[in-house]
């Protein structure tokens, strides 16, 4: 308080100075302020500065009072937040004040000391507070945030010390301090020169070199990621893992997919805010991609890569530099342009740039198919395809080839994926469920399985199924029995199904005049089926969808045959997964007929109960940009929720979603206790003469819901009353409130 007072003091003395300029007239001696009169008007304005600090930090901590405000009181409140804008919100024309800097600089001690005390708690130096709120650290964060406003108060705000301590906090923080801290660094970090800053990942006393805030800042991207490993020679499930499964004590902390979005718009930001920055994060983005080309040689099974911290940061670049196309060409021409690691030294000289590039197919000769072999009898690099079936004939067999593995890179970006392609390995990242994929792109020299990719003999070869190369596995004879036996001009065989009208393009970049007239193609045999997200789109059959995008035949089919989850009515499940357009092929009327009738069905219900409930009037669907403009039958299916009667198989109107939302349905539900008003015993007396039975309906048997479950054979529920039925049922009807009642039972007023 004394400090507070001593900064007021000199506050309140230059206001004074300030008026008597502003008037152009010496002040009357008389009026001179005394010395009493001074420290009067100091200590009433420590007070209010008090008060403020309090009311902004702790208000949300300090109880309320249930005694009714008096004027004055109200009248006195008015004028400190009058104050709190006075203090907090800078003038863009006068800069901070001293109050200000000083009641800033009280907050940055205060942060500091929270961020510690957070840090040692996740850290497991000191034991974790029980239900230790983080109310106080988020009222000071969001009082910096509010100095980020103008020019002068990020200047202010970016000092060494907060920067590093706000850095600690993105990654051990809580999710709403870390969804408060990244904005602040967007806004303050790029004043920092790196060379300045220490990353939190450093150790004192270690005998590592300090990775730098580049990599902390990927490595908290890669916290948010999972990680899918599966060795496609090797028989068995893939491998998922995260981050801190796979390399404990890496990083402390959770960090979610949001906050991670965040962090990779800051490291954008940083690149085309500063140069210094930018000439950092690209120089650390090449080396983190040009050391795969290290690993591919080095790690023998794909399932290792779990365990390599630097193969998670370069997940983080795919991340990150993936909305810039011309960074990810001039990531891919430098690494062309880069010779190999491992060729530095006298003992390994550098290899003539003819050898490091890619070696195409001889068979194939269309410059575009990768190959994979060298056979040394044959003197020719050939694919894995043309590798098959050349030497496929006994006399051919034993011929000695060797894996081709080039130094080559090629970073992609399409249909919200990033890929890495190298010669053993195949890496790609969705990027709308933050999951990564890694798996061997190295073929096998020999006679092979299509589907699985194990070695093939004498002994495990289903030599009486029509499709060649195939192993005698359930799994892989069941996918041979549905693929099409037919091969494209360029040699490459049709991943497609069996019995299609219209071949499935070839999936490996290769066009004819034929193909060309066909729906654009925009993705290829090594693309993940991104309905299972399990296997690449060779690996079973699949199927080309009116919109352009494919997937495997049987996983679509699995979809569609599931329907929606839950026990309300959706349809999101027969959209294409990537474009959200109508599922539709000629092999699935059979499933998309039915559900397309059940959505007109729904479409034409909840349109006439839309008008009914005078909800056709709201404005939201009319105004232009919103989600449903113009559009009131999407409106009325996504506010309205219906569901599928047990008996009678169909829809009924069950409430707005807004209650089904509240009462966060299970999975588990019995569809066996939804029942339609109509199907209810008892209900064959009661019948509209207009519409029948259709829009009877029941109200909640504990509040004043309409009803949407019919339990027991004799109980009514609406959707939250249903989700806490055990609670509600031991309540004595004596002591079940009167209408009007809510959800669960509880009381409204009026």
């Amino acid at each position: 308080t004394d400090t507070v007072a001593r900064v007021s003091k000199q506050w309140y003395q230059r206001r004074v100075r300030e008026k008597e300029k502003e008037k152009e007239t010496p002040p009357p001696s008389k009026t001179i302020l005394t010395r009493k009169m001074l420290d009067q008007s100091v200590s009433k304005l420590a007070l209010d500065v008090f008060r403020l600090l309090t009311s902004q930090i702790f208000s949300g901590l300090m109880p309320e009072s249930n005694a009714p405000e008096e004027p004055s009181a109200r009248a006195h409140s008015s004028n400190l937040r009058e104050h709190v804008a006075a203090l907090l919100f800078i003038d863009e024309k006068l800069g901070l004040s001293d109050l200000q800097r000083h009641i800033f600089g009280l907050i940055f001690q205060e942060i500091q000391r929270e961020a510690q005390e957070i840090n040692n708690s996740v850290k497991g130096k000191t034991p974790v507070t029980a239900n230790k709120s983080d109310l106080y650290c988020f009222e000071l964060l969001s009082m910096l945030h509010s100095l980020c406003v103008s020019k002068e108060g990020r200047a202010f705000l970016a000092s060494r010390l907060m920067v590093q301590t706000l850095l600690s906090l993105v990654h051990t923080g809580t999710p709403r301090i870390q969804r408060l801290v990244v904005p602040i660094l967007r806004k303050i970090l790029h004043y920092i020169a790196p060379s300045n800053l220490q990353s939190p990942m450093f150790k004192e006393g270690s005998e590592t070199a300090d990775p730098g805030v580049v990599h902390f800042l990927l490595a908290c991207v890669a916290k948010s990621l999972q990680l899918q490993m599966r060795d496609r020679i090797a028989k068995g499930a893939p491998i998922e893992t995260t981050l801190d499964q796979s390399i404990e004590n890496m990083l402390p902390g959770q960090v979610s997919g949001e906050v991670a979005t965040e962090i990779v718009l800051l490291l954008r930001g940083l690149r085309n805010q500063s140069n210094v920055w930018k000439q950092l994060i690209e120089d650390a983005s090449l080396k983190l991609i040009e050391n795969l080309k290290r690993l591919q040689k080095v790690v023998v099974n794909p399932t290792m890569y779990g365990s390599i911290s630097n193969f998670w940061l370069a997940l983080s670049v795919l991340w990150v530099v993936s909305d810039d196309n011309a960074w990810i060409e001039s990531l891919n021409e430098k690494c062309k342009a880069l010779a190999p690691a491992e060729s530095a030294d006298a003992s390994n000289p550098p290899k003539p740039p003819e050898e490091t590039k890619i070696q195409f197919c001889s068979n194939h000769d269309d410059g575009v198919t990768e190959a994979a072999f060298n056979c040394d009898s044959c003197r020719m690099p050939l694919c894995g395809e043309c590798d098959r079936v050349i030497h496929l004939p006994k006399v051919r067999r034993n011929h000695q080839r060797t894996a081709i593995i080039s130094d080559m890179i090629k970073i992609d970006v399409h249909e919200g994926c990033a890929r890495v392609k190298l010669s053993t390995l195949f890496v790609i990242l969705d990027l709308g469920r933050n999951k990564a994929i890694t798996q061997s792109r190295q073929e096998q020299g020999g006679y092979k399985c299509r589907f699985c990719g194990q070695n093939l003999n004498a002994n495990n070869t289903a030599a009486e199924l029509v499709l060649p190369s195939v192993c005698n596995e359930q799994e892989c004879r069941d996918k041979a029995a549905n693929s099409c036996l037919k091969t494209h001009p360029c040699g490459h065989p049709c991943y497609g199904i069996r019995d299609e009208k219209e071949c499935l393009p070839c999936l490996h970049g290769c066009e004819n005049e034929k193909e060309q007239s066909k729906k654009k193609r925009t993705q290829d045999h090594e693309d993940m089926c991104m309905v299972c997200c399990t296997e690449s789109l060779a690996e079973a059959p699949s199927i080309q969808l009116n919109c352009g995008h494919i997937f495997h035949h049987l996983c679509v089919v699995q979809l569609l045959s599931k329907r929606w989850n839950g026990a309300r009515i959706t349809f999101g499940f027969a959209h294409c997964p990537i474009c959200k357009q109508r599922v539709e092929h000629e092999s699935l009327n059979a499933l998309t007929k039915p559900i397309w009738d059940l959505y007109e069905d729904v479409k034409a219900k909840a349109l006439i109960r839309l008008e009914y409930m005078g909800l056709d009037k709201e404005a939201e669907f009319k105004v232009p940009g919103h989600l449903y403009h113009n559009d009131p039958a999407g409106f009325a299916m996504d506010r309205l929720c219906y569901y599928m009667c047990a008996k009678c198989k169909k829809p009924y109107f069950g409430g707005e979603k807004q209650c089904a939302v509240a009462a966060a349905a299970k999975d588990d539900f019995n569809p066996e206790e939804l029942v339609c008003g109509g199907c209810i015993p008892g209900s064959s007396e009661q019948n509209c003469p207009k519409h029948g039975k259709d829009y009877l309906e029941y109200k909640c048997r504990y509040c004043c819901s309409v009803a949407v479950w019919f339990c027991f054979g004799t109980t009514h529920f609406c959707e939250p009353c249903h989700q806490d039925f055990s609670r509600l049922g031991d309540i004595p009807k004596e002591d079940l409130p009167v209408c009007p009642v809510g959800p669960k039972a509880s009381k409204l007023s009026g």
